[in-house]
């Protein structure tokens, strides 16, 4: 069996804490193989799942013999960003080291990131958009002898691209907790933060629908599920949105949601659409699960979820979404984050005529909107189930192992000449 390690926010209720289980559960997958040990790691001030969650009883299990073991892995899998990978690699000791990441939402990455991706055997990136922003990335290195600057391009790590598995989870009835009174009603799962910019798409659903009985459910937080995060939002950002005049609505939950519960909220009878304006994804994980429930998606046009929101036809690609209108342009100040979102990187803007005119699109032509949906459905279902996913990161993991493990035994071969 291979003495695996699994670094990552395994208990956070966060995007990386959803791609930390997923990949623990799909290793253990396969017990024969992969002997499981775990390391959790907070995730900024994000919330931890609660007792009750499927698979809790395992997670905290590996993490137990993790705490008595003292010794060296086969394979350590860290799920978290590159920064930290060079970090945790000296902590523990390992045979063989994949990272896992998301990486960033804009065009690049930063560039001391390159260093740290060059310090693993293998990368696992969630998008196609998560490892572009890698692996074309163009930067500066001296050269230690001369001290001349040359420009390389890319990482120098292998990697690979592995998307998220359609969960199976029993969606729970929200009809009598979740009581919709408007005619037409749109789904957004979001964090109010620069990234997602839930402002424009506000902003835009009140302008389109401030005199008609249309609504707006979007579930969101700031930091985390805390009483204190509610109280700050409902006193600061949602305080605002309440005092403006208008007919339609904007339902807002806010608190810890099982799994169960969430995906009710995509298999409400009475939601009919998903809708997001964000800046960029490595993934887009809400987006994809409104997708493979059939959900018609409101998005725009850049980043992670185009993966998924877009079908192969022929040489080209088929969008099977709502697609909004978007400039990709560089950060504005306000949007910068000291050694992640820097100056030099570049992000999708929505243009907020599209966004309503996306909404109402999808409002007035649902039944077609929704049969486009359902074709999204099948492909989704016919090519990243659960087992196949699983199935990819186990065999990723295998091989990356078997080839180091390889490679070392015949470099300390003793040859007798």
């Amino acid at each position: 069996m291979i003495k695996t390690l699994l670094i990552g926010p395994l208990f956070s209720r966060s995007g990386y804490g959803e791609h930390a289980r997923f990949i623990f559960n799909a290793l253990s997958s396969q017990k024969q193989k992969f002997d499981i040990y775990a390391h959790p790691i907070h995730w900024g001030h994000s919330s931890w799942i609660a007792a009750g969650e499927e698979n809790l009883i395992e997670y905290e299990t590996a993490c137990i013999k993790k705490e008595t073991y003292n010794g060296e892995y086969d394979l350590i899998v860290q799920v978290t960003i590159p920064t930290e990978w060079t970090h945790y690699s000296k902590q523990f000791k390992g045979k063989c080291n994949i990272g896992v990441t998301a990486a960033v939402e804009t065009d690049v990455a930063p560039d001391d990131w390159i260093e740290h991706c060059n310090s693993v055997d293998h990368i696992i990136f969630t998008s196609k958009h998560s490892q572009s922003t890698l692996i074309n990335k163009t930067y500066e290195q001296k050269n230690i002898h001369t001290g001349t600057s040359l420009k390389t391009t890319g990482i120098t790590t292998p990697s690979e691209v592995i998307g998220y598995p359609i969960k199976k989870v029993t969606p729970q009835d929200l009809t009598k907790d979740l009581k919709l009174d408007t005619d037409f009603n749109f789904l957004s799962i979001t964090q109010v933060a620069p990234r997602k910019d839930i402002g424009t798409m506000i902003n835009s659903f009140i302008e389109e629908f401030r005199n008609e009985n249309v609504g707006l459910v979007l579930k969101a937080h700031h930091a985390n599920n805390s009483q204190y995060d509610r109280h700050m939002l409902m006193n600061g950002h949602f305080n605002q949105i309440k005092n403006v005049e208008k007919k339609c609505k904007i339902y807002w939950i806010h608190g810890a949601m099982t799994e169960s519960e969430i995906h009710g909220l995509y298999t409400h009878p009475n939601i009919d659409a998903y809708v997001t304006t964000t800046h960029g994804e490595g993934f887009g994980l809400p987006m994809f699960e409104a997708a493979y429930y059939g959900m018609p998606v409101i998005a725009p046009g850049w980043s992670g979820h185009l993966d998924f929101l877009r079908v192969p036809k022929g040489k080209k690609t088929e969008n099977l979404y709502e697609r909004i209108r978007c400039e990709v342009k560089h950060l504005k100040e306000e949007h910068q984050m000291p050694g992640i979102l820097m100056p030099y990187m570049k992000w999708a803007y929505s243009d907020p005529v599209s966004v309503r005119k996306c909404m109402r699109n999808v409002m007035q032509n649902i039944k077609v909107k929704k049969r486009t949906a359902a074709k999204l459905k099948s492909y989704l279902e016919e090519t990243v189930s659960q087992e196949s996913q699983y199935e990819k990161i186990c065999t990723a993991c295998e091989k990356v192992f078997s080839e180091k493990n390889t490679w070392h035994s015949k470099t300390s071969e003793v040859v007798t000449v």
